[in-house]
């Protein structure tokens, strides 16, 4: 177990806080468990973080397009690439693909994009697009955007979230720069 200290700014050593990280001996660190020792260190209420049977692994995430000669694929959808950090390119779709778990039945999940955009007064602000899901047990979803606008080309974090009755299941961040 690491410890990372956290402090608000101008803080005296007092106000330091003790934030253990989850390490194994190994050298593994699982990511939902980094989420929740991360968001109890700086404060956000770590309920909303996935502690039930439901989960979702990101398969792959980036760039993606059409297939667009036929060939199988997954949904219909080629991966291109594992960038985070992608450029601002009109037609490019990019997001995550994740396996739903520990879901019994049929149920519901909610994908969210947060990302910016160019106010009428040409401020960039964010904002959130929700979108409910059917899902089924080991069903693969697709959480993909494509800049297809020039008002969708807006530099910046754009982050896909997966949630489920509330809680987060998955969590990528992209940031988008102007194309080179």
């Amino acid at each position: 177990m690491l410890t990372l200290l956290s402090t608000p700014a101008a803080a005296q050593e007092s106000d330091f806080v003790d934030c253990p990280i989850p390490i194994r001996t190994d050298g593994y660190i699982n990511a939902y468990e980094m989420i929740g020792a991360f968001s109890r260190c700086v404060g956000l209420n770590p309920t909303l973080l996935a502690d039930s049977p439901v989960a979702a692994e990101i398969v792959d995430f980036g760039i993606y397009e059409q297939n667009p000669d036929g060939e199988r694929s997954i949904g219909g959808i080629n991966h291109l690439g594992w960038d985070d950090r992608l450029p601002m390119t009109k037609g490019m779709t990019f997001g995550i693909r994740a396996v739903i778990s520990g879901i019994e039945g049929r149920d519901e999940i909610s994908l969210r994009l947060s990302r910016p955009v160019r106010n009428a007064e040409g401020e960039i602000e964010t904002i959130v697009d929700t979108m409910f899901r059917p899902v089924k047990e080991g069903q693969l979803k697709m959480h993909l955007f494509q800049l297809s606008d020039k008002l969708e080309m807006v530099p910046g974090s754009w982050v896909f979230e997966i949630h489920h009755q509330g809680k987060i299941l998955a969590l990528k961040r992209f940031v988008l720069v102007h194309d080179q």
